[in-house]
């Protein structure tokens, strides 16, 4: 509205439309002067002889006369044209408040274009979140897939995942670099949520074209550099790298804080001992990876968690724990369908924590080893 209208003709407009919260003023030129509130106004009619006094002035009387304090409020003005990002920069923690804060848009000549609220801004930000975390999603989901199988006659290697959240910080990645070598790694980023996933995003790529002919050592610490530098200890991962000879059965386990590995075999269950010193990647800048060596044996099963298995909490505060993880294995070795195993832990896990939430995301990875040349 101009700042001459009669405020009986702007009551009028307002009553005709009940859910008008807010009016801009504006001048001559049709800059804006400020904002008039709903609430406000009505309070000030609703006084004694409020409405006497007022209703037979313009905006501009008791504006300029200056008898009525923030009878126009000054707010804060924005092109129109502007990124938002760099206005919400700008407004800091008051765009969070839960009072509502208004703000004038201009147009590109600076003249008077509307009014939005931080809940604007906040609905705006929501949604652009919520796409970005869809394409994060099906990013992650492109690089770390749910469940996975890879079989031949000397091993068969099984992994499977579930992210709390809509993306999280589980990865795991199986590539076979000759024709008797694998390299399989599982690791835990810190966090959750679309940082996590970026970080999954770096691992998917920098694995994926890595040629592990050469050193496993180098990769870990290429990869350990790169995290430290671009995150700065704002994010790090725990992590598992295995280097798998199918031929031989050699296999070197590269633990960087990870912990989490166990080998079933003649139906007992034993946690591999790894080596402590290793620090997770991406704390430090430079990094010196050490690894254990085991032999797998025909029907061995070695296996690895992220704690989102073992951590698992029920309505009681009991954790899920691995005690169950033999007799899964029995089962489905009798039954010739090892591939279900990953399904089988994710459904009782379900089970297990009943209404509890899903606290952390969750991985698994099982290698069989079937090589008939290596028997116990």
């Amino acid at each position: 509205v101009h700042i001459d209208t009669q405020i009986k003709e702007l009551v009028h407009d307002l009553n005709k439309n009940p859910n008008l919260l807010a009016i801009g003023v504006i001048d001559n030129e049709h800059k804006p002067v400020g904002v008039i509130l709903r609430k406000f106004l009505f309070n000030l009619l609703g006084r004694p002889f409020g409405k006497e006094i007022l209703e037979n002035k313009s905006l501009a009387e008791v504006y300029h006369k200056g008898h009525i304090e923030d009878f126009i409020t000054k707010v804060p003005q924005y092109h129109k044209d502007r990124n938002i990002l760099s206005i919400v920069n700008e407004l800091g923690e008051t765009v969070q408040t839960t009072d509502i804060q208004r703000y004038i848009a201009l147009d590109e000549e600076g003249k008077y274009s509307g009014i939005f609220t931080n809940l604007d801004v906040l609905f705006y930000l929501s949604n652009v979140t919520r796409k970005d975390l869809k394409v994060a999603q099906r990013l992650q989901k492109s690089i770390v897939h749910s469940s996975i199988s890879e079989k031949n006659e000397n091993i068969h290697i099984i992994a499977h995942s579930k992210m709390a959240r809509e993306t999280g910080g589980d990865f795991y990645k199986i590539k076979k670099y000759t024709d008797k070598n694998w390299v399989i790694s599982l690791c835990d980023v810190s966090g959750k949520g679309i940082s996590a996933a970026l970080v999954t995003a770096v691992l998917g790529g920098v694995f994926s074209m890595y040629d592990f002919n050469s050193s496993t050592v180098h990769f870990i610490k290429r990869l350990n550099r790169y995290i430290h530098t671009s995150f700065e200890t704002e994010k790090f991962l725990t992590g598992l790298f295995l280097k798998v000879d199918e031929e031989t059965g050699i296999t070197r386990i590269y633990d960087m804080g990870h912990s989490y590995v166990y080998l079933y075999r003649d139906k007992r269950f034993y946690k591999i001992k790894t080596n402590s010193e290793n620090l997770p990647i991406g704390i430090m800048s430079e990094i010196e990876p050490k690894a254990n060596q085991i032999t797998l044996k025909h029907d061995d099963v070695l296996m690895t968690f992220t704690d989102g298995v073992p951590e698992q909490e029920n309505d009681k505060g009991e954790e899920f724990g691995l005690k169950m993880i033999p007799e899964y294995i029995d089962q489905f070795k009798k039954e010739g369908t090892l591939d279900q195993i990953g399904k089988k832990v994710l459904d009782d896990l379900n089970a297990f924590r009943g209404k509890q939430p899903q606290h952390d995301d969750i991985s698994m990875m099982f290698i069989h080893y079937t090589n008939k040349k290596n028997k116990k």
